[in-house]
């Protein structure tokens, strides 16, 4: 009997330790002993992809722990974001980052469990990473993985508290492999942790940008938020707040006239937009034919007096105008004479109107009486003998090139008008006789003046404006001839003084 007992004693002794060491091989192994304590069904099939980069809407955190490998050595942080995956303005999914600092690496998996339930465990209340939902290799790090809103029963908008842990296989060249967990609250007897989160709703309301293209200024539009028309959340039945932020103006022709605009819904998250004017006046000022610009005829003396338009431009105008005066027309025993004033409308960003004319006209008894006095009008001009220019820009001044032969130049009024010409004699014992004769119609000498200036040069005359005044020879000639005798020289400046003479209706007072 005493050996039976001690061989049954063994014996289950045995089958113990095995049991021991098949339960202690299981939780290395991150494998739940007893399916039924747990909260989730183990090693269920993950739906979480490998982090792919989203645009639009960028990534809120939502928290940050430690990461840390054998209960006390910080090797990293895990950070939970809420993330938009597709791109369509919504956050649709929690973005996992596990990021190593030092020389830890991942040695192959990380074990994740995030939901609404309790975090597996065993009969003896210990997390069971291998009974984790979320079970992915590492591939690089940071390494970031995705939750979708979906698998958590989170609609986006009510806050929904949930209990993460967060378990990595780890490895360093000093330490060996490790195991590590985000920092948290420990359960049972083991020193595996879990935190807690809250996920509320971090989409922002949707708005778009207005823009409005006007001519006027004063079309501008008083401000308002009902510019904005389509502006909406992802939670909200109804239209969301939109607040106006402060305006700026810029530029003339085209003004910009910009008014910014916050979009926020119930939970505080906001959009940024814009009401966008453009004031671009491209319309002419338009002249208001209620005001008539009459012709007028009035008497000889008479004060002339030109009415004034008046134009319609939404953003202003000046006016501006230019008088012609046309010549007499002698008839019926009058002169008649008549302005015409042409204005002009320009708005302020230079649009210009067509124009609009009115006419005077002064009527006076013409003359003169029979056997009386022609009337002239006379107008004055510098005259050169023509040559070569002194300067080669600005003044057209000339001088002539003399060789002690006789030679004639031409005789050019203004620079461009042919008068007459200028001739010279052969040299006599050092002296030349230098003749003008004008010969078109109605150019003279101007009367009572030294109008003929001549300077001789015995060699290139200096480059520069000449002055007539003093030159050395001078001669008060009359009528369209005048000749004068002067030393000898190889180059002259022949200057004259002429007029215009033209006869012209008599005005009888």
């Amino acid at each position: 009997m005493t050996n039976k007992f001690f061989k049954s004693r063994f014996y289950l002794a045995a089958l113990l330790l095995v049991i021991l060491f098949a339960g202690l091989y299981a939780c290395s192994e991150k494998i739940a002993s007893d399916e039924t304590s747990m909260s989730v069904q183990a090693n269920v099939a993950p739906s979480a992809s490998v982090f792919k980069t989203a645009s639009l809407l960028p990534d809120v955190q939502i928290s940050s722990v430690i990461l840390y490998a054998g209960q006390t050595m910080n090797a990293g942080t895990v950070t939970l974001s809420q993330t938009d995956t597709n791109a369509d303005l919504a956050y649709d999914a929690i973005k996992v980052t596990y990021t190593l600092t030092g020389d830890w690496t991942f040695d192959t998996k990380v074990h994740f469990y995030i939901g609404t339930g309790p975090v597996p465990t065993n009969t003896a209340g210990n997390i069971v990473p291998g009974a984790f939902p979320y079970i992915l290799t590492a591939t690089s790090n940071p390494f970031s993985f995705n939750v979708p809103f979906s698998d958590l029963g989170f609609q986006g908008c009510t806050a929904l508290p949930l209990n993460v842990a967060a378990h990595a296989e780890l490895s360093s060249p000093t330490l060996g492999k490790q195991t590590g967990f985000g920092a948290g609250t420990t359960t049972g007897n083991s020193w595996f942790t879990f935190y807690t989160v809250t996920l509320t709703d971090k989409t922002p309301p949707t708005a778009s940008n207005v823009t409005t293209t006007l001519g006027c200024l004063s079309d501008v539009p008083a401000q308002t938020p009902e510019v904005i028309t389509d502006e909406a959340d992802n939670c909200a039945l109804a239209s969301v707040p939109v607040t106006f932020v402060d305006e700026t103006t810029s530029g003339t022709c085209p003004t910009t006239i910009t008014r910014n605009y916050l979009v926020t819904d119930a939970a505080g998250n906001t959009t940024a937009v814009k009401f966008t004017i453009v004031v671009n006046d491209v319309t002419a000022p338009v002249w208001d034919t209620s005001i008539a610009l009459l012709p007028k005829v009035v008497d000889c003396g008479a004060l002339i007096v030109f009415d004034t338009p008046k134009a319609n431009d939404c953003n202003g105008y000046s006016l501006s105008f230019t008088d012609v005066t046309a010549p007499p027309v002698i008839a019926n025993g009058l002169i008649s004479t008549s302005t015409t004033r042409t204005w002009f409308a320009t708005d302020a960003c230079n649009n210009k109107s067509g124009s609009l004319s009115q006419t005077i006209t002064e009527n006076c008894p013409s003359g003169p009486p029979t056997g009386g006095t022609p009337c002239y009008d006379t107008s004055s001009e510098t005259a050169w003998a023509a040559g070569t220019k002194y300067v080669t820009k600005g003044n057209w001044a000339t001088y002539v090139p003399y060789a002690n032969a006789a030679k004639t130049v031409n005789l050019y009024a203004g620079q461009t008008k042919l008068i007459g010409t200028a001739s010279f004699s052969a040299n006599v014992s050092g002296q030349v006789t230098i003749s003008v004769n004008i010969t078109a119609a109605g150019w003279e000498l101007v009367p009572g003046v030294e109008n003929v200036k001549i300077q001789g040069y015995s060699s290139t005359p200096p480059a520069y404006n000449p002055s007539p005044g003093l030159f050395a020879n001078k001669l008060t000639g009359s009528g369209t001839t005048a000749t004068i005798t002067v030393p000898a020289a190889r180059f002259y400046g022949v200057h004259l003084d002429v007029q215009l003479k033209v006869q012209v209706p008599c005005i009888v007072q």
